[in-house]
């Protein structure tokens, strides 16, 4: 919800370890809302055709494929391919070394990011209620998967020092009753103890949105779509909209 309006994007998302897709629906309604919302009603759908329809047509309803070249592309070499490789290969270390994956699940427990407000039960499973802790406490846990093992093997495989950018920030120390403001709620099933929803509501002074997100472990069989479109077709429509302006 902005400025009194609810907007609904509804998208479908599959991938691999290399490519991902995502098809997103009822682009252009959505577009042509927001733009009558702030302008008011005299813009029309004839006007967003005009300036944006070549580049929805390869958006609204349609499979964009976003390939690792793509991102390095657009990162403009500030990752190298091989700073891109090792720092994927440490990740998939949490999913297959379980004393990786142990010590960064202690430093969590030690510092945890939320704390349970409120506990229940209904279909979706065991129902907590969590409320993000304060930025001082958060940063704490950075510090503490900052020393990691893990998290040195990650700074190692780069130039950058993810350290400090993950310890760093504004030198002012922010009140211990800082809270983010909104909810966030998860469900966890009481006999895998897995993971079966989580919904989040994120305010401001001028935007309320929400997300609820639904988890299914039945090991699907997916089949890749073909792609409709790719980054260099956005980046050319992209870059028409830019000459026209």
């Amino acid at each position: 919800n902005s400025g009194g309006e609810d907007y609904v994007l509804k998208a479908q998302l599959a991938g691999t370890q290399d490519e991902a897709y995502i098809k997103v629906e009822d682009l252009r309604a959505l577009v042509l809302k927001f733009f009558t919302a702030t302008y008011g009603s005299s813009i029309t759908s004839s006007d967003i055709n005009q300036y944006y329809g070549d580049l929805l047509d390869k958006i609204d309803g349609k499979w964009v494929v976003i390939k690792q070249s793509d991102l390095e592309k657009l990162s403009n070499g500030s990752v190298s391919n091989k700073e891109s490789q090792c720092i994927q290969d440490e990740v998939m270390k949490l999913g297959t070394d379980a004393s990786v994956r142990n010590e960064v699940m202690n430093a969590y427990r030690a510092h945890p990011l939320f704390t349970v407000e409120s506990k229940g039960s209904d279909g979706d499973g065991n129902r907590y209620a969590l409320t993000p802790v304060s930025n001082d406490k958060a940063k704490e846990f950075a510090t503490s998967l900052a020393d990691t093992s893990f998290f040195k093997k990650l700074d190692d495989c780069t130039t950058t020092d993810l350290r400090k950018s993950l310890t760093g920030g504004s030198s002012s120390k922010s009140s211990s009753t800082d809270k983010a403001t909104g909810t966030i709620d998860v469900w966890v099933d009481g006999w895998s103890h897995s993971l079966n929803k989580v919904a989040m509501n994120v305010k401001n002074s001028s935007t309320d949105v929400t997300a609820e997100f639904k988890m299914k472990y039945d090991n699907p069989s997916v089949t890749l779509p073909k792609a409709d479109t790719t980054v260099d077709d956005l980046k050319s429509e992209i870059q028409k909209l830019q000459d026209s302006m």
